[in-house]
């Protein structure tokens, strides 16, 4: 059975064409952007707050790889192009500080910067963990996702049935424009 992560990576694998520019907006140890550069897609940007986190895997990446160290919530301000995917983790990096997690308020707003940059047919996956930390932000997004009209924005919710604090993937595919 595929893990939420992979189902996030198939969900994003039909945009990830060679001239595809993606998010990678909680980069943490790396494993999302290594995803992307290694479809071949033209640029990757990567959002993480910790930048001892990105200091330790710069050298792994080539130019294509633009790494960022801000907040997620301020991707419209490095990223001036439509953009085909972008991958999510919530929570905080495996191995690191438990301590340094996303919040609930910079999570949502990064979620609408990034159906801004969306281009139509332009797919984002959020891999979400309600864990001790993250049910708060958890309940948050799932909120702001349900206030968005379907015809804009299409989305499903993929969860393990007998795992009720497991971690779950919620897909997007942009439809239409959206203006908040």
């Amino acid at each position: 059975m595929k893990s939420m992560v992979e189902i996030g990576h198939s969900f994003l694998s039909p945009v990830l064409h060679r001239q595809a520019i993606c998010i990678d907006a909680t980069f943490g140890q790396g494993k999302d952007t290594e995803y992307f550069v290694q479809r071949k897609i033209k640029k990757v940007y990567a959002f993480d707050i910790q930048e001892h986190l990105i200091e330790k895997r710069k050298a792994d990446f080539e130019e294509n790889v633009c790494l960022i160290v801000d907040s997620h919530a301020n991707m419209a301000h490095y990223v001036n192009e439509s953009v085909d995917g972008i991958v999510f983790n919530f929570g905080y990096c495996p191995h690191g500080d438990v301590s340094i997690t996303t919040r609930p308020q910079e999570s949502v707003c990064a979620i609408k910067e990034g159906l801004r940059l969306l281009r139509i047919k332009g797919r984002m996956a959020l891999i979400v963990y309600p864990h001790q930390f993250g049910k708060e932000e958890s309940s948050a997004i799932e909120m702001f996702l349900r206030s968005i009209d379907p015809h804009v924005v299409a989305i499903q919710k993929v969860s393990g049935l007998n795992i009720q604090t497991g971690p779950y993937a919620i897909l997007l595919e942009k439809r239409k424009e959206w203006n908040e």
